[in-house]
């Protein structure tokens, strides 16, 4: 009908609001400055299911800082959400009322171990989340976890005893996300290696493959799946605090606004046009992300269609660390290609370009019908 290919998911942040600051967030130091109302977050997600999405991720800020998401869960029973949370503000009672509204689940942020969650998020966030899970699991919620890999907790998501931990207290699932430098004056500090992230891809794998966990996702290992990267429509896209729709949640800029077009207008935009069309951004797939396996796309989409950075400093992605983001791209090549040719996966996952443009898709499907004609006449 409208000759696209449409996402699966809208993300939504609804705030940048959070109740905690921690160490290399892109959200956390707005306050209150940034935030869509009810009515624009109820309109988007109308609009949404006008086009046959009712999957949304809520994120932010925090989620339940904005005054307004128990009311969105109710108004929209239909949709289901995934909520990213630091799980600092579940209540009993929240708990509660999340199981009698049934149509979320939760995605509680956890770094490791209480060292390693407490460092990053703050002293007494961890026994926390524990109460949050306790909560949780007495309600019958769902819920996983969120899983920020960095260099310095590399080694604890490498091993049994965290992943084991998180079973034991009632995880069903887990999103495991590295490290990336976005927000204010973006960073590399914590941006794994090369080598840490080859590593934990046999963790991860091993996690997907075993049945511990309802399923285990490693974004940037398991492009794979996806058929590379997801982003600009292609299964998802970002709708940021200030209204702008960015490509994803760590490609922080942006061309249009839901406060100026519609999400069809933005969907069809030549800005997200010509992302789909570049999908895969490499023949290997386990080089899928546009920031860090493939730096020069990203800069060519933001000078191409003077995209505006989100957040102070967001520039410096496509500039002061374009060399260190070339640098990790290279290194993790000569990984990436060891995993797509000596372990299987070229033949397995054989990479195809355009598979999220329309016109490319419907030429394919096209061709298959007629050879199926053809097959069916011998």
């Amino acid at each position: 009908e409208h000759e696209l290919v449409l996402p699966k998911l809208v993300v939504i942040s609804p705030t940048y609001a959070c109740n905690l600051n921690c160490v290399g967030c892109y959200a956390g130091l707005y306050g209150r400055k940034y935030q869509l109302s009810k009515e624009e977050v109820w309109n988007l997600i109308r609009e949404a299911n006008e086009l046959g999405i009712y999957f949304f991720i809520i994120t932010g800020g925090e989620p339940f800082v904005w005054p307004h998401l128990f009311e969105t869960l109710e108004e929209f029973n239909d949709s289901y959400f995934q909520i990213y949370t630091n799980g600092t503000l579940i209540t009993k009672e929240k708990a509660e009322k999340l199981a009698e509204l049934g149509n979320a689940t939760l995605a509680i942020s956890v770094e490791g171990f209480e060292a390693e969650t407490d460092w990053r998020r703050g002293r007494g966030v961890f026994a926390k989340i524990q109460k949050a899970w306790e909560y949780l699991r007495e309600a019958g919620v769902i819920f996983g976890s969120s899983v920020t890999a960095t260099k310095m907790n590399h080694d604890v998501l490498l091993k049994d005893e965290f992943w084991d931990f998180l079973k034991e207290n009632g995880v069903s699932y887990a999103w495991v996300f590295q490290f990336m430098p976005v927000g204010m004056n973006p960073s590399m500090d914590l941006v794994p290696t090369a080598e840490q992230r080859y590593e934990r891809f046999f963790k991860t794998e091993e996690l997907r493959l075993g049945g511990k966990f309802a399923f285990v996702a490693d974004f940037w290992n398991h492009g794979f799946l996806t058929h590379g990267c997801l982003a600009a429509g292609a299964k998802y896209l970002h709708v940021n605090a200030k209204g702008y729709v960015e490509p994803c949640v760590f490609q922080q800029f942006a061309v249009d606004s839901i406060r100026e077009k519609s999400l069809l207008e933005i969907l069809k935009s030549p800005f997200f046009s010509a992302y789909k069309r570049m999908v895969p951004y490499s023949n290997n797939l386990f080089r899928p992300c546009p920031i860090i396996d493939n730096p020069k796309v990203l800069r060519a989409m933001v000078k191409k269609f003077n995209a505006i950075p989100q957040h102070d400093g967001s520039e410096r992605v496509v500039t002061e660390l374009a060399p260190e983001l070339d640098k990790l791209a290279e290194e993790w090549k000569v990984y990436a290609d060891k995993l797509w040719y000596e372990h299987g996966y070229a033949e397995t996952h054989p990479s195809k370009r355009g598979v999220y443009d329309f016109e490319t898709r419907m030429r394919r499907y096209a061709n298959n019908e007629e050879k199926l004609a053809l097959d069916k006449k011998a």
